[in-house]
């Protein structure tokens, strides 16, 4: 309940600094950590060495408590103290947690700096390495490499908004000549990071790409290199361990592959996440293993509910769905300005659009500026999954829309209390509000998309002091076979939003129409204004994954219903 521990379920219990750091992403968006890794951050000081102890000044271990392995840490686990730090000030805005850890950064980068000194970056110390991957994983020293790479980035950014220009210039600096060393130690003919017997290529090309390592001159054959070998090598499966999957499926979107990216997550057969919960009786998952293989392993192995896997949940959120900020290598990216933090202003950009098992996604984050929400839908979506919500809890907004050119025609089915059923098969229950269907039909009918605030402010109670729900199916008429992609969605008060809709690039800017709900706002490769909350619209072509480009939409706060067409 007080550190990050491991499994809970077996006799470690251990707070493993690897586990933590990794799992920064997907905790943010599913927890509220403030107030836990305020205190974990804490823990993490605590166990800092200092002059007079046993250990090298600024040093951290493996585990904190320190109880198990290693100390000094291995850098890939002693990231997690930057880590938990930088992440805590972007997720959440908090500058006070970066202030108060920041001398004690300083010393960590200090001490690693004495060990780069002393072997240089492309034979840094390790411990572990990209621990657990099914097949052969690249040299540890590789992956000290790259934790470090991206400490020194995490410093930049953190001096920066702190008001210290010197220190970030001087990290900057830093960082900038052991990427030059990095590149030399590591990188291969081919496009090839780490041993050139291809040893871990997916994990070494894939964290080169993701701390932006890899130059203009050697991007091409990077990105050829690293999909070639998810697709050819490996037969669409990830062969990755715990580190490399961090940075997977980020770098597979970032270079235009995020079908071969999503497809890893799609297999059922070994390796990958589908293989873990498709397996019959007991083999089946129901957690998170620590080994891909873990049935096979015996009953001795039972570390089958560890979060250390679970970094791609951030990408679930980030590029699958679309809910982020401005990215770090972004071109606009600029760590002194307080909106880039805390969610103040979100970027809402799916990048998985193209896919063709995968016609529309949502999601929902509670940030601390407010609750974002997400759905969106490209040209293979159907009308009836278009228009359908399906246990939508009590107290929470739902968005329903058309596609593109289309308004909603007849309200099929609607009930607010205990209705049963999915999308095509709903059946009332004992509890149900009499008037939903008429408060729909008002909210929606006529429109290209509406929004359904369900409560009992709005359609009564019918069964108090029981937990009711939402279900309704509309029929949509009218609607624009040319759609590109609709996005729908729900900025805070407290917020506002730049919501990039992505266009291949072999469609011009000039060819799409961009509209809020029935109302032009971007026509012939140029905004149109007049449609309220929204302040802005125009194509960008940089920082999008190759082969798109977007069409950026500046809104406030607001419920807003997108649809681009060509």
């Amino acid at each position: 309940m007080s550190v990050v521990s491991d499994c809970p379920q077996r006799d470690e219990r251990k707070g493993w600094m690897g586990d933590s750091g990794l799992s920064l992403q997907p905790t943010h968006y599913n927890y509220a950590m403030g107030a836990f890794y305020t205190a974990w951050a804490a823990n993490i000081r605590d166990a800092q060495t200092w002059t007079g102890d046993a250990h090298p000044v600024g040093s951290v271990p493996d585990t904190v408590p320190h109880t198990f392995g290693s100390y000094p840490s291995d850098p890939a686990w002693g990231t997690a103290y930057p880590g938990v730090v930088h992440s805590t000030w972007r997720m959440l805005g908090d500058l006070r947690i970066a202030a108060d850890h920041y001398p004690n950064l300083q010393l960590y980068v200090d001490f690693m700096m004495t060990r780069v000194n002393s072997t240089g970056i492309g034979k840094l110390y390790q411990s572990y390495g990209d621990w657990c991957p099914p097949g052969p994983k690249p040299p540890d020293h590789y992956t000290s490499g790259v934790a470090f790479l991206v400490d020194l980035q995490r410093m930049v950014e953190l001096a920066t908004a702190l008001g210290k220009p010197a220190d970030a210039s001087a990290y900057a600096s830093l960082r900038a000549s052991l990427i030059a060393e990095f590149n030399a130690a590591w990188l291969g003919n081919g496009g090839i990071y780490g041993n050139q017997n291809k040893d871990g290529l997916q994990t070494a090309n894939a964290a080169a790409l993701g701390i932006g390592a890899v130059g203009a001159g050697d991007a091409a054959a990077v990105a050829a290199a690293l999909t070639a070998d998810v697709v050819t090598g490996h037969g669409s499966h990830w062969s990755v361990g715990i580190i490399g999957m961090r940075f997977l499926h980020a770098a597979l979107t970032d270079i235009g592959a995020a079908n071969v990216a999503l497809d890893t997550l799609l297999q059922t057969s070994y390796p990958s996440y589908g293989y873990w919960f498709s397996g019959a009786d007991e083999t089946a998952a129901t957690t998170l293993w620590e080994l891909p293989d873990a049935p096979s392993e015996g009953p001795g192995m039972n570390s089958r509910n560890h979060h250390m896997f679970a970094s791609v949940g951030g990408w679930l959120y980030e590029d699958l769905a679309g809910i982020d900020q401005v990215r770090r290598f972004d071109s606009n990216f600029d760590a002194a300005d307080p909106s880039q933090v805390a969610f103040r202003h979100a970027v809402l950009m799916p990048r998985v659009t193209a896919h063709p098992s995968l016609p529309t996604a949502s999601a929902t984050y509670r940030s601390v500026s407010g609750p974002f929400s997400i759905t969106w839908r490209n040209a293979n979506a159907t009308t009836s999954g278009a228009t359908c919500a399906a246990d939508a809890p009590e107290n929470a907004p739902v968005a329903l829309s058309c596609p593109a050119g289309g308004v909603f025609q007849a309200v099929d089915f609607a009930s607010f209390g205990t209705p049963s059923g999915n999308c095509g098969a709903f059946a009332k229950g004992a509890c149900d509000a009499a008037n939903t269907t008429a408060v729909v039909s008002a909210a929606c009918l006529g429109k290209n998309a509406c929004s359904i605030d369900v409560s009992t402010q709005l359609f009564g109670d019918p069964c108090y002091g029981t937990s009711k729900h939402f279900d309704a199916s509309l029929t949509c008429s009218g609607a624009n076979a040319t759609l590109i992609i609709a996005i729908e969605a729900a900025v805070p008060a407290n917020a506002r939003a730049t919501v990039r809709l992505p266009i291949p690039a072999a469609v011009p800017p000039v060819a799409v129409t961009v509209r809020e709900g029935s109302a032009v706002i971007f026509s012939g490769g140029a905004f149109v204004p007049g449609t309220a909350g929204v302040y802005g619209a125009a194509a960008r072509a940089n920082d999008v994954p190759r082969g798109w480009y977007t069409i950026d939409v500046e809104v406030g706060a607001g419920t807003y219903s997108l649809s681009a067409t060509r």
